[in-house]
């Protein structure tokens, strides 16, 4: 636990979302006897073991694991570094003890999207955001990414969206302004007759 929690504070700069996931994995560690484990005793067995725990025994899922690896990794290749370690444990992919549970995604059909925006169209509740649907389905910005966006962002006379920002909330519901995770984040997207109507 003191190795995770030492990689974590040497890590400056790091955005809003991934310190969020910081504190996720280490509150699940302290739970966990494996985290009170001095890091010379860890092995890759012991470090499969407890990926399998959590996933058989607790319930964790592919994605989850794949989290909590996400930061025990570079922590344990620190000790390496450090020469603390002479191997990390955490080096094998988790797929070779937790299976992955990710479903392919497929888009929407036709008549599928028809059939959504018709019923959101008739509910009385979810009518208000009619409008905020057909854009989301039409250009495929992600929910962050639509309300993330300002008056400045949208380009009318060339029918272009400009994303290079999203809103995202913390677990106190508070509100902030972050870039997009990856490069690839950051697109113009051009607007169909739908999106620009």
């Amino acid at each position: 636990l003191s190795l995770v929690e030492r990689y974590i504070s040497i890590r400056n700069g790091v955005r809003t979302t991934t310190k969020i996931g910081y504190n996720f994995v280490l509150n699940l560690l302290k739970e966990y006897e494996f985290s009170k484990r001095k890091i010379r005793d860890i092995k890759p067995s012991d470090a499969k073991a407890f990926f399998i725990y959590l996933n058989q025994e607790v319930g964790y899922s592919y994605s989850t694991i794949t989290q909590v690896r996400g930061v025990l990794k570079p922590a344990f290749e620190m000790a390496v570094e450090d020469n603390v370690l002479y191997r990390n444990p955490f080096l094998f992919p988790v797929t070779q003890v937790v299976p992955s549970d990710s479903e392919k995604r497929v888009a929407l059909t036709d008549e599928q999207v028809k059939t959504y925006l018709e019923y959101i169209a008739s509910d009385k509740c979810r009518s208000r955001w009619y409008d905020e649907v057909v854009i989301l389905l039409e250009t495929g910005m992600r929910v962050c990414e639509l309300y993330g966006l300002t008056r400045k962002d949208i380009d009318f006379t060339n029918r272009r969206i400009h994303v290079y920002k999203q809103l995202q909330r913390d677990r106190n519901c508070v509100l902030y302004i972050e870039e997009p995770k990856t490069e690839n984040g950051v697109r113009d997207i051009p607007m169909s007759d739908t999106a620009y109507a």
